[in-house]
């Protein structure tokens, strides 16, 4: 994840951590304690060791919750990454051998809840050791600094020693300086991944970002709402340290009860603001429709449409998602399919647009000829944002996995999606690539894997 380190690079280290004091208390993030060892036999007892020689005999770890009654936003982006490699379902026990190789075994979400679940037991067994494992109700990240908060507090009363929120990801040390109050100080242990030292940072360095740090987080693209392709948080994060309006707008964001209006007219405003438009266009249609226009009478070759800018209605669903998300983030309770969600089956999927993505005559000339199931981006309606249709000439809308009946629930019933159909190259009629917000929003959905490394090296390099 480029995003990401760029983002590191740009908040400063606290000071290298090379031994532990006996004193401090460690929240552990557990989605990275499952991949930081690979697994030979005896598992269990391979984390507990690396527990007590990394981080002591008292450690708090928690996990992200994978039980059906908990299903959430986070339930979409788990999904959609699953779609890539997913492994069989494997009914396991603390003595039995798995299988699969590691990463395969966890690439599925009921054998990671498992696993997760018999590895929390078994760490609650040691004696003479104190290990508290929480499992969240969905995504571990809050919880995580939640926990911290609680524990510092409760510490703090005691005149004891300061807590280590521990992990590997950028968002979870966005979210414990967003939520920090700035005259309290908690510490980020970031583990290094590829040969890279480990680093310590304190909240209090930062406060500066605290009252806007997480809308940069969600309006940038996290792992519930979409991102801007090729802008990433570090570019959002320094516009709105070098203006006051911008950052002004953005605290509109923070304010509970607003209405969707407010919130569309302050993110027009924030969109046209990071894409530099120097024309000062009166609204985010008209800026759009220039800058295509004129790229495309420069373009030598045809431009992709996910540079784009997005469209209003695609911005409304976005910024009524990000509008959620930190309404969720600050602990205030909304109905996410009034914010930019609808459900199928008992999946939360996110609302691209309720606009057409391009007019219907041109809707009508778009098809595939997919021999397979319409699951890659090799089919040409997929690739285009669209629902196969009754011109498609293997499908006809009706046969395959892009259709509009299909629900979460369908989804999880089918075979295991690959990226091996075989479509047609020339299969179906000529693909007019519209000019719509899915390659804005769909795409790129929380996620924002594919800017996710570039955003966070920009973020550590730029402050």
């Amino acid at each position: 994840m480029p995003c990401a380190v760029h983002v590191m690079q740009a908040l400063e280290e606290y000071c290298n951590l090379e031994k532990r004091n006996s004193e401090q208390h460690v929240d552990l993030d557990g989605g990275w304690l499952l991949h930081s060892l690979v697994w030979p036999h005896a598992i269990f007892d391979m984390y507990k060791n690396f527990l007590v020689q990394r981080f002591g005999r008292s450690v708090i770890i928690v996990f992200d919750g994978y039980e059906d009654e908990h299903i959430g936003v986070k339930s979409y982006e788990r999904d959609r990454r699953q779609e890539r490699n997913c492994g069989v379902d494997v009914e396991i026990e603390p003595d039995n051998l798995v299988p699969l190789n590691q990463r395969t075994f966890l690439s599925n979400v009921k054998n990671k809840a498992q696993f997760v679940y018999h590895l929390g037991q078994t760490l609650a067994t040691y004696e003479g050791f104190s290990f508290t494992v929480i499992h969240a109700k969905e995504d571990a990240d809050v919880e995580i600094v939640r926990t911290a908060m609680k524990t510092h507090n409760e510490l703090f009363r005691h005149g004891k020693s300061r807590v280590i929120v521990v992990g590997s990801d950028v968002d979870l040390l966005i979210l414990l300086i967003g939520l920090t109050p700035t005259s309290e100080s908690m510490y980020y242990y970031k583990m290094g991944q590829g040969g890279k030292a480990n680093q310590l940072y304190d909240t209090r360095d930062h406060k500066h970002l605290q009252p806007f740090l997480l809308f940069a987080l969600a309006f940038a693209g996290c792992d519930t709402t979409s991102c801007f392709f090729g802008k990433g948080k570090m570019k959002l994060v320094k516009l709105l340290l070098q203006n006051d309006s911008i950052r002004a707008l953005a605290l509109k964001f923070y304010e509970p009860d607003c209405l969707e209006d407010e919130l569309l007219q302050c993110a027009e405003t924030i969109t046209l603001a990071l894409y530099k438009d120097k024309e000062q266009s009166s609204s985010l249609g008209t800026f759009r429709y220039n800058l295509f226009s004129t790229n495309l009478a420069k373009a030598k070759k045809e431009t992709p449409l996910e540079c784009l800018r997005p469209t209003s209605p695609a911005l409304l669903q976005h910024c009524k998602r990000v509008y959620y998300q930190i309404q969720v983030w600050l602990q205030h309770r909304l109905d996410p399919c009034l914010w930019g969600w609808t459900r199928q089956g008992n999946i939360p999927i996110p609302i691209m647009s309720e606009a057409d993505p391009a007019p219907k005559e041109l809707l009508q000339e778009v098809s595939c000829g997919c021999q397979g199931h319409c699951k890659s981006k090799r089919c040409n309606c997929r690739k285009a944002g669209l629902k196969c249709n009754p011109a498609c000439k293997v499908c006809r809308g009706k046969s395959c996995n892009n259709t509009k009946r299909w629900t979460a629930t369908e989804h999880h019933d089918s075979e295991t999606p690959t990226t091996t159909d075989a479509c047609e190259e020339d299969g179906g009629q000529t693909t007019v690539e519209p000019d719509n917000d899915d390659l804005t929003e769909d795409d790129e959905t929380s996620s924002s894997s594919h800017d996710a490394t570039t955003d966070d090296e920009e973020i550590n390099e730029g402050l």
